[in-house]
């Protein structure tokens, strides 16, 4: 009980009063950085590197236990009234992304959420403690802070955990300070009398990246406590950093001492020029049945990384500028009539209406004009009215309401390749995987396209070539 009071008093040193007033300068204090340091590297030698485990071999918590680095040259000061404590940042070895089921959509990198703290004790030594904070879909970036924050030691045993309500509340978690297996999603429920109850529970979700091998990522979640494990504290701010009596407003009326920006670590992000209305968009084709019509459709592919079925890759490695920091690539159609004295093209791609990662895989999908899009290997099929009238009208259902975008079954790629099924043609559908999914990709049709036989309507080209829209009607 003497420890939680004492990382009590952290939080409330951590939430409590403006930034100006929480950190000191580094200059001022840069010996009682050293000290800390010295002392963890004492005491932990040779740990910040290591990945920590349990007797079996076992990650004793999947999120703490991977490589880190504490960047002691971006250390800062955080005074607690009659001590002074060191808070760290954390640089994780991987790119690891978090989110939960609390977050509204929001997705934030580990190294973010997490700091080292080191507060002098009476025997001159340091206490230690790993805090993560996971903000609520009511938190705002520098503002109140509302969410989930844990303490941790060093190697991921749990302390405890806070809850911080957007009513100026902090509630304590009552749960067994155990560390469970953290790659399984435990569901909590209590059993009063006869009647099961079923409360809210929350649960962190991660999932990490590794371009040179993504065989070796690993979804995994943990759960973070159910409402009725948190209950509210009736402590306050005393002189020896602990909790006692009524301070718990000024906690969770007062501002974080870190800035927690989500990120956008998604896999896929809608389109920058969304088609409002599909019909009003392909009303240039005439689709007419004569022998001075010719159809096409073309199938373009952006690899995430060219001549590669790797189905993403961190960004720059592929020919998108996403802004993102994974690029997935993009599949999409260009559908084309020619007549005599002209043609009408029309760009089409499908999309997220709103941002996707495997954590949050699907939502409304949405049609874009991709005529200013990239690609870097493409497949021409010459097509019949008919054909191509059955590929148009598959192409329609992308608005619609209810049709929605899924990462693993019916993503930009996915959509391509069931248009062409409307016309009878069937491409290979390869699966590539990813983090928490699977399912058709750039990567893998695009080299499917590479070394398919072609029939004799069928063009493969490995160059780009611009393809701007053509052709207006009234």
């Amino acid at each position: 009980m003497k420890k939680n009071l004492l990382f009590a008093g952290i939080f409330v040193a951590l939430l409590a009063g403006c930034r100006k007033n929480q950190l000191s300068s580094r200059s001022v204090n840069e010996t009682l950085v050293d000290n800390a340091r010295s002392f963890f590297l004492r005491t932990h030698s040779g740990e910040e590197g290591r990945v920590q485990t349990n007797s079996n071999g076992a990650p004793r918590n999947f999120r703490l236990s991977q490589g880190r680095t504490l960047q002691w040259d971006k250390a800062s000061i955080i005074d607690l009234g009659i001590a002074k404590a060191v808070i760290v940042p954390v640089k994780f070895n991987r790119d690891f992304y978090v989110t939960s089921n609390f977050s509204g959509r929001a997705t934030y990198s580990l190294d973010n959420i997490t700091r080292l703290y080191l507060s002098p004790d009476s025997s001159g030594g340091f206490n230690i403690a790993m805090l993560s904070f996971f903000p609520d879909s009511n938190y705002k970036t520098a503002g109140q802070f509302t969410g989930i924050a844990f303490v941790e030691d060093w190697e991921g045993n749990a302390i405890t955990k806070y809850k911080f309500d957007k009513n100026n509340k902090i509630l304590q978690w009552t749960g067994s300070a155990q560390s469970g297996n953290q790659g399984i999603v435990h569901g909590e429920s209590v059993d009063r009398g006869n009647m099961l109850i079923s409360e809210t529970c929350y649960t962190i979700t991660g999932y990490n990246y590794s371009a040179d091998n993504p065989s070796l990522t690993y979804p995994w979640s943990e759960p973070a406590g159910c409402a009725y494990s948190y209950v509210e504290s009736v402590s306050d701010i005393s002189t020896g950093g602990g909790l006692s009596g009524s301070g718990v407003g000024a906690i969770a009326g007062s501002r974080i001492g870190v800035n927690l920006n989500p990120v956008k670590t998604v896999i896929i992000a809608g389109g920058t020029n969304i088609i409002g209305n599909i019909k009003d968009y392909t009303k240039c084709f005439s689709n007419v049945a004569t022998s001075d019509h010719s159809f096409t459709v073309t199938v373009c592919v952006d690899q995430p990384l060219p001549g590669s079925r790797q189905p993403w890759g961190f960004t720059g490695t592929g020919s998108s500028a996403t802004g993102l920091p994974v690029d997935v690539g993009h599949c999409f159609l260009v559908l084309t009539e020619n007549y005599p004295g002209g043609s009408t093209v029309r760009n089409v791609g499908f999309y997220p209406s709103d941002a996707v990662n495997p954590l949050s895989p699907s939502t409304q999908g949405q049609l874009n004009n991709d005529a200013s899009h990239s690609y870097n290997i493409s497949l021409t099929i010459k097509l019949t009215n008919t054909q191509f009238s059955s590929v148009l009208n598959y192409v329609t259902l992308g608005n619609n309401l209810g049709f929605n975008y899924n990462l693993n079954s019916n993503n930009c790629t996915t959509f391509v390749l069931h248009a062409l099924n409307q016309a009878g043609i069937y491409l290979p559908a390869t699966s590539g995987s990813w983090p928490n999914g699977s399912g058709n990709d750039p990567g893998d049709l695009g080299e499917d396209i590479r070394l398919m036989q072609l029939s004799t309507n069928m063009t493969r080209n490995t160059v780009f070539n611009y393809h701007p829209n053509f052709g207006n009607c009234y």
